[in-house]
């Protein structure tokens, strides 16, 4: 009994702890986003050290009869990431002296960061992301011993421990770099939307506008997907945020259950791509490339167009091949009601694109602001307390330290590939693979994106790919944020493609439908959008990087282009089609979505032709059932 009751009182005494640490962790970043920004690797170490104590706090408490050595090794791990990182807060100063000359008390606590790391990265996403981790270390440390252009004169562990923790090119690197600016600020900015309830009236006005047309629940679950994908910033969140509602009401109203987890999957992945935030890769991209957050986001615009397009055209023509129909009217909220009721959220996402646009304010700064209208708008509408406020810090301090173990890790990952020059060495080999052809090297890319992509977040995912795989692109002519897009978008789809799915998966566990058929049927529905990228490596108008006339036909085109392709797979209209028309509309739309004029007017004939082919089918058909009634 007393033992009990001092497991109940640690217990207690953690989940304070954990609260009070997660609230801190947000006013810190919430006061560097505000204030003079701090050294660079002062301010990320203590960005990890929040991240990595908040990992090891919540171990604690996930589960309720841990055993003392787990609980001790958490502890180890939770006093470890003190002291690793408070040794850099104390020394950062006398860094730029260290390098080639580190102590052994650095190499110590350099080993200990990366452990932490590893460890922290797989209780937050899983063990696919630690496992490049550990090849890169592995690589790093006895390159030596391989054959051809893989090897390399191989470093040792001292070396490859003062590179990667007393750098700003390892686990301090541009990554964790803006993970503790931009990320964190667009994570509570997030949280704000969420807890004040835009998301709930994303929901709601998505279910007034669409619930009672045809498939209605469907359309309903890609819009509020497509919005919160870029509050949520994570597949499997927006899967679970909007799933959970969404995936029952098409259940409900007669989508097999496979087919309601496939729509759910590929629309929440499409929240990746979206923008504003594009769960965070996009200030990712903008600082890679060195361009305004802007660029990157007008250079988003329509392939996330194109890609919304094809699903939401996909799942209408689903529905009406299956005859389905909307909600019920006592189902519908009023819409205007709703709208009356929430538009104000609006305010705080207009803001924020006016910023970052036309006010050219840095991301952090746009994000704070933003942040701080929403916040008005909440104690203007009365629906935040003091401890609702503290709420949101505690569930933003949360939010944070998962995208922070990732960064941390993609660092190690970098660190390690750029000590050894990896990067370059693929990107060399996929060229002669490709035998210089660029549409061999860009379908290579996609097989290596789609792998590599399997089990992580997009974040993770694009960080990988923009190292290893995009300077392939850029070498062979594409420009670089075309090649960056690329592997973002191939790499976003790993989420829904087998075998390693983690969209489809969770939509099929909420869906409980089988996993993998839900996989099969996400690649279906995700195939003109898997299509998209190719097209604005070829047109650059797609991403805006064109004249006017330029990008309003490419877009015009491959609008018709994916609705076609998307009509193709589905078999369906506005009537049911044979096979062989279903290749003819497949074709067409491959036609409409190449970039050329040629082949853009052949295939507007095409489809016109296809067209009047099915109208005139399908007035012969109801002629036909009039003499019959």
């Amino acid at each position: 009994m007393e033992e009990k009751r001092m497991k109940h009182g640690f217990r207690s005494a953690a989940s304070h702890i954990c609260r009070l640490l997660a609230i801190l962790f947000a006013i810190f970043q919430i006061y560097t986003a505000v204030s003079v920004p701090f050294t660079a690797i002062l301010q990320r170490s203590i960005h990890l050290m929040f991240s990595a104590c908040l990992v090891f706090l919540s171990s604690l408490l996930g589960e309720e009869k841990r055993s003392r050595w787990k609980i001790a090794i958490d502890l180890l791990f939770l006093a470890a990431s003190v002291v690793s990182m408070m040794y850099l807060v104390l020394t950062y100063k006398t860094l730029a002296m260290k390098i080639g000359s580190a102590t052994p008390p650095d190499i110590v606590m350099g080993v200990i960061a990366i452990i932490i790391i590893l460890e922290g990265t797989r209780r937050t996403l899983g063990i696919a992301m630690p496992m490049v981790a550990i090849f890169a270390l592995l690589y790093a440390y006895f390159g030596n011993y391989l054959p051809g252009s893989f090897g390399h004169v191989g470093y040792s562990a001292k070396r490859i421990s003062s590179f990667l923790y007393l750098t700003t090119d390892g686990i301090f690197g541009s990554p964790l770099g803006v993970s503790a600016t931009v990320v964190a600020v667009f994570i509570i900015f997030g949280v704000l939307l969420e807890k004040t309830g835009a998301g709930e009236f994303i929901i709601q006005i998505s279910t007034a506008l669409l619930g009672r047309v045809r498939g209605g629940p469907a359309k309903v679950a890609i819009v509020a997907s497509s919005f919160f994908g870029t509050i949520s910033g994570s597949v499997v969140a927006n899967v679970v945020g909007t799933g959970s509602f969404t995936i029952p009401m098409m259940k409900r109203t007669g989508f097999p259950k496979e087919f309601a987890a496939a729509v759910e999957a590929v629309a929440s992945t499409g929240g990746m791509i979206t923008p504003p935030v594009m769960g965070t890769v996009a200030f990712l991209i903008a600082d890679a490339l060195g361009i305004s957050f802007w660029e990157v986001i007008k250079a988003a615009a329509i392939p996330a167009l194109l890609y919304y397009t094809a699903l939401f055209m996909a799942v209408d023509f689903r529905s009406g091949s299956m005859g389905m129909k909307g909600l019920d009217k006592s189902e519908i909220p009023n819409a205007r009601k709703v709208f009356k009721s929430g538009w104000v959220f609006i305010i705080p996402i207009i803001a924020l694109i006016i910023f970052m646009g036309s006010m050219g304010y840095t991301a952090t700064k746009a994000g704070i602001w933003s942040c701080g209208i929403l916040f008005i708008i909440a104690l203007l509408r009365k629906n935040i307390s003091l401890r609702q406020l503290f709420d949101i810090l505690e569930a933003g301090g949360k939010g944070i330290y998962s995208v922070a173990m990732a960064m941390a890790c993609s660092g190690i990952i970098i660190g390690a590939f750029t000590l050894t020059g990896l990067g370059m060495k693929l990107s060399s080999l996929l060229i002669q693979a490709s035998g210089g052809y660029l549409i061999t090297l860009l379908i290579l890319t996609m097989i290596a994106c789609l792998i590599l992509g399997m089990g992580m977040t997009c974040t993770a995912a694009y960080i990988i790919l923009s190292v290893l795989v995009a300077p392939a692109l850029v070498d062979l002519g594409v420009t670089p944020i075309a090649a960056h897009m690329f592997v973002f978008h191939i790499g976003s789809l790993a989420n829904v493609t087998p075998p390693v799915a983690l969209g489809s998966y969770a939509a099929a566990a909420i869906a409980d439908a089988n996993p993998f058929k839900t996989g099969i049927i996400g690649m279906k529905l995700a195939l003109p959008a898997l299509l998209v990228p190719f097209l604005f490596v070829y047109n650059p108008d797609l991403i805006m990087q064109g004249t006017t006339m330029g990008i309003i036909w490419a877009t015009f085109t491959g609008i018709i282009g994916v609705v076609m392709i998307a009509g193709g797979l589905q078999g369906f209209f506005f009537r049911h089609i044979a096979w062989p028309l279903r290749i003819v509309a497949f074709c067409d739309g491959l036609l409409m979505i190449i970039p050329e004029r040629t082949t853009d007017i052949i295939g507007i004939a095409v489809g016109i032709l296809l067209l009047a082919i099915l109208w005139v089918q399908n007035k012969k058909t109801k002629q036909t059932a009039g003499i019959h009634s």
